[in-house]
């Protein structure tokens, strides 16, 4: 097996290749004949092209062509595995191994179901599935009494709750998760599953008020607009402001008022009673109307008052209940006392993190964040000092107003304005005392997690900021993730990657070269 071997001489002449051209991406061609450091290669569109041979790489034999398990192709460069991946996803064969790749095809393919689960568990089949993963991870956890963890790269269907109200419409996915979560799952000592836990990871705030053009915010706001105006005031989604700015309200072939009555049979399932479901939606509802709000100042600027209000009519009683978007975290909690129920754990359990962990990209800026004075600084200072230590990093930008970040989905900007104040991730203590005088249990709940009283009663909540709470973003996402590695490194773990096909891709059965 040969990863990379570039063609030096005329041995290789007749010779399969792929060619990085200029501008284009790989293409497949046959060698004709080399002269010195070029080679005249047949193009698959009957072309001839003189081409370096440092830009030539070794394409393998049909034979090999949509092979299972990569490691038995001759070659293993760039173009071969990829085009080695678009042969079985035309075949709407998205899986490939031995460490598991998943193509998603965009699209309801039949090959799930009980049956089929039955025919791996007996192990009747070898080729790579989803399926196949779960049996060795289950089978190793038995047989050597050994925790285990399946790690995937990007988790595209998970349950209903968690997708609705954690995952959103971007640019490159309809169902990209906006936090990430660590399920595990327990078992007794006979192998069957007695209980489970969730943990969610980093939710994307930002996501709710700002939206990129072609963008959605969260799916439940638009199941709400779509399935749940009969119970409470909503209009349109197209009439919310938080919403509207992307002009994209809809996914093709989704039906969100379908998905609403899905989610509410899932939020019954797993023990969610009628009334809080009921005061969840009533937030996200708040949420919605709170973006068509506009505020102007007063005097010398000291208050504020609204001076347009399509809320007028809207009780206010809903108003205390949006000042932070916490229902993600409060939902999870409320699944997690349901999936409590039944044996005790026998520490066996398989995790399943659902998270994308890069490091290489984030860890110079996030040192930087945190070794920052904070306190001290402001937004030039720090615009400034951004500069200075990072002007070298090829995945950098920045002036004084703006600086850009460049990692595996594209380059993200941030405005410097008001930086620091949004990386302190505070919410005032006045906020916090409103939401605990609230004669709402779930409200108080809300009041409870900000102020790190999970050992005292609803009833009895007395705010205080928790040193959790005085961290920054920075350092919070670096203690998530120091305790998340050592979790995983507990475990015997099993990999996942997926792919999600480019633009050409999600329409038709392009190249992925």
């Amino acid at each position: 097996m040969v990863a990379h071997t570039h063609l030096q001489s005329s041995v290789f002449q007749k010779l399969r290749v792929w060619c990085h051209l200029k501008n284009r991406q790989w293409e497949p061609g046959q060698v004709q004949s080399t002269s010195r450091d070029e080679a005249s290669i047949l193009l698959s569109d009957g072309s001839v092209m003189a081409v370096p041979v440092g830009e030539l790489l070794p394409a393998n034999p049909d034979i090999l062509q949509g092979v299972d398990d990569l490691t038995q192709l001759c070659y293993l460069n760039k173009p071969s595995v990829l085009h080695n991946l678009q042969y079985r996803y035309a075949q709407d064969r998205i899986y490939a191994g031995p460490v598991l790749i998943a193509v998603n095809p965009f699209k309801e393919i039949q090959m799930y179901g009980s049956k089929l689960v039955t025919t791996y568990k007996k192990k009747l089949l070898d080729s790579p599935h989803i399926y196949s993963i779960a049996e060795t991870a289950y089978s190793q956890m038995m047989k050597d009494e050994i925790n285990q963890s399946i790690i995937i790269s990007e988790l595209l269907q998970t349950s209903c709750i968690l997708e609705d109200f954690g995952i959103a419409k971007t640019l490159r996915n309809n169902n990209s998760s906006q936090f990430g979560r660590l399920i595990e799952i327990y078992f007794s000592a006979k192998g069957g599953i007695c209980c489970a836990n969730v943990q969610a990871f980093l939710l994307e705030k930002s996501k709710v008020v700002l939206l990129a053009h072609g963008e959605r915010s969260y799916h439940s706001f638009y199941q709400l607009c779509a399935g749940a105006h009969y119970k409470l005031k909503l209009k349109g989604a197209s009439e919310y402001n938080f919403l509207n700015q992307s002009n994209s309200l809809v996914i093709h072939n989704v039906d969100d008022a379908k998905k609403f009555h899905m989610l509410v049979k899932a939020l019954n399932i797993a023990g969610i009673f009628e009334r809080d479901q009921e005061h969840s939606f009533q937030m996200v509802d708040a949420v919605l109307w709170l973006g068509n709000l506009t505020f102007q100042a007063i005097g010398n600027g000291n208050y504020v008052e609204v001076i347009s209000c399509s809320l007028c009519y809207f009780p206010t009683s809903l108003i205390p209940k949006v000042v932070k978007s916490l229902t993600m975290q409060q939902i999870v909690d409320k699944i997690n006392r349901s999936l409590a129920m039944g044996e005790s754990k026998t520490g066996r359990s398989i995790n399943i993190l659902d998270i994308y962990v890069d490091f290489q990209d984030n860890q110079e800026c996030l040192d930087l964040f945190e070794k920052s004075n904070f306190d001290k600084a402001t937004d030039l200072p720090f615009a400034n000092k951004l500069k200075q230590h990072l002007k070298a990093n090829p995945c950098y930008r920045g002036d004084r107003e703006e600086f850009g970040i460049r990692h595996y989905a594209g380059e993200v900007i941030y405005d410097t304005s008001g930086f620091l104040n949004k990386n302190r991730d505070t919410v005032h203590p006045d906020t916090n005392q409103l939401l605990s005088s609230s004669s709402e249990d779930l409200l108080k709940l809300f009041a409870s997690s900000f102020a790190n009283q999970s050992k005292k009663t609803a009833s009895s909540i007395r705010i205080e900021i928790s040193d959790f709470q005085k961290q920054t973003f920075a350092t919070k996402f670096k203690d998530v993730l120091f305790k998340l590695m050592q979790q995983l490194e507990s475990t015997a773990p099993h990999f996942i990657c997926c792919i999600k096909p480019n633009v050409m891709l999600r329409g038709s059965r392009g190249s992925m070269v």
